[in-house]
């Protein structure tokens, strides 16, 4: 049986199909490519060009992620640069102006790049739109925070951080006008050549980034906001000292430990007061909810063995932790030797376990400052206070907490030394507290009192009793009422 005849032009048109199916479509061209995959049929560049793609790649992902660690320490570093969390003009200042530095300028340069991750695909007419738009928000930013900065009243341009801010301010504002006139002005473009004028626009908006960049390195060193500094180097590395436990400022200060005394400033007032015949503790309550269930007989007076006592202000749970350190301490001295541990030996073993707490990294001071009141028979009655930096001393009358300050000046004018009996200084105490504490009117459930005395060669330790207490109110007032009533009365002459 004959074969169908077919047509020239039939076998023309199966030959094209079978040579369009098995090589790539570059092998129509007059140019053929140097080599191809056989399997899929793509064809390769040269090997230069493939290397230089795959580096403008790399560097285009490390420019975004520079972008996005930088923006975030910048916030982080905002947000928590203020020890009570608070968000001032500075703070404010850092986020917009480093935002709109790093976010929207540097991503308007990078817009432009022919090999940038998310823009490739869009024409130049798009991109320079979105270089417009990312660089007018970014000079928004800037611009607004600038003047958030200047709003601070510690702040001075004179400063290494300040002139660099303000030369990136000004070349930003010069790079914005370029911009517009070089990317978005048809008529401009008409009778200027485009070129040079772009050329001058991304020069002067990378200066204005590189500055800003520079500006944003000195910034993370707050004292630049305030007062010339040394190098850029002492800028990156010297603020570390504020949020580390154990390094010094250049002023030779550890800031974490001025932190906790300031978390002991807004404590409970806490007070002590020597006398001849014994010693007093009292102690602001400041948990006073009648729904509360009152497991402990006291909540700011802490019995430590059978002759110390001791009162905290500060950090609650902190307490818990050193007061049961404290006992610990005083058991092993009595297991290991037979009697009672001495009162200033138990204050310096607990000074030197705060102490460390200043040194290790890692670690963080007590934010618990604390008053003892012992016996030994050593040195008799003795009152200490020790800090959570791990400084102590012993004092004849002194107070720690809210309002410390006001309190140490009163028992100043008011303690007799070698003189105060423990009832006198129990009367001295609520006049103190009635006059530092923050109420209208002192009453028995705000205030907790403990007294050691000695008796029969035994150490006693008593907490008063809330009708003690109200009953010491009492007759305050009611001196008070007296003296009050004595000066409203006309001499006699």
């Amino acid at each position: 049986m004959d074969r169908p005849s077919t047509s020239r032009q039939s076998v023309e048109k199966v030959e094209m199909y079978e040579v369009r199916e098995h090589v790539p479509y570059q092998a129509e061209l007059t140019r053929a490519p140097t080599a191809y995959d056989e399997e899929s049929g793509e064809a390769f560049d040269s090997s230069w060009e493939s290397a230089w793609r795959a580096l403008c790649q790399l560097f285009n992902l490390l420019h975004h992620m520079q972008i996005a660690i930088v923006v975030f320490c910048m916030w982080h570093f905002a947000l928590t640069s203020a020890p009570n969390g608070s968000i001032s003009n500075l703070q404010l200042h850092i986020i917009f102006a480093g935002t709109g530095y790093q976010l929207f300028l540097v991503e308007a340069i990078l817009t432009l790049h022919r090999h940038n991750s998310w823009s490739f695909q869009m024409s130049k007419d798009s991109k320079r739109i979105v270089h417009g738009c990312l660089q007018l928000i970014g000079s928004i930013f800037v611009i607004a925070g600038t003047f958030l900065g200047l709003a601070e009243v510690d702040m001075v341009i004179s400063s290494a951080h300040g002139i660099c801010g303000v030369i990136a301010l000004a070349f930003t504002m010069v790079s914005f006008i370029t911009g517009i006139a070089a990317l978005f002005s048809a008529k401009v473009r008409l009778m200027v050549k485009s070129g040079p004028v772009k050329i001058v626009h991304l020069a002067v908006g990378l200066f204005a980034v590189t500055m800003g960049l520079i500006s944003i390195a000195m910034g993370f060193h707050m004292d630049y906001f305030s007062a010339p500094q040394g190098g850029l180097s002492t800028a990156l590395m010297a603020r570390r000292y504020d949020t580390r436990t154990t390094i010094f400022s250049p002023e030779g200060r550890l800031y974490q430990v001025e932190y906790a005394m300031e978390a002991i400033s807004h404590a409970g007032t806490c007070l002590g007061i020597l006398a001849t015949d014994g010693i007093l503790l009292a102690a602001e309550r400041r948990n006073t909810n009648k729904l509360l269930d009152e497991v402990f007989f006291s909540e700011k007076i802490y019995k430590l063995n059978d002759d110390m006592v001791c009162s905290v202000a500060g950090i609650t749970s902190d307490a818990n932790v050193l007061t049961n350190e404290l006992r610990l301490i005083a058991q092993r001295y009595l297991l290991q030797y037979g009697e009672s541990i001495p009162c200033e030996q138990l204050v310096s073993w607990l000074c030197d376990v705060k102490q460390a707490y200043t040194q290790y990294g890692g670690k963080r001071p007590f934010g618990v400052s604390i008053l003892y009141m012992g016996w030994d028979k050593h040195y008799g009655y003795q009152l200490y206070q020790s800090d959570p930096s791990g400084n102590y001393g012993g004092w004849k009358a002194t107070c720690i907490g809210n309002n410390s300050a006001a309190a140490v000046s009163s028992l100043k004018q008011e303690y007799k030394e070698n003189e105060t009996t423990l009832a006198e200084a129990q009367a001295l105490a609520i006049k103190v507290l009635s006059k530092t504490l923050d109420m209208t009117k002192l009453t028995p459930e705000k205030v907790e009192m403990a007294t050691l005395t000695r008796k029969d060669n035994k150490t006693i330790i008593r907490v008063l009793s809330s009708s003690e207490v109200e009953k010491l109110i009492g007759d305050f007032e009611k001196s008070e009422a007296d003296a009050e009533a004595a000066k409203k009365q006309p001499s006699k002459s």
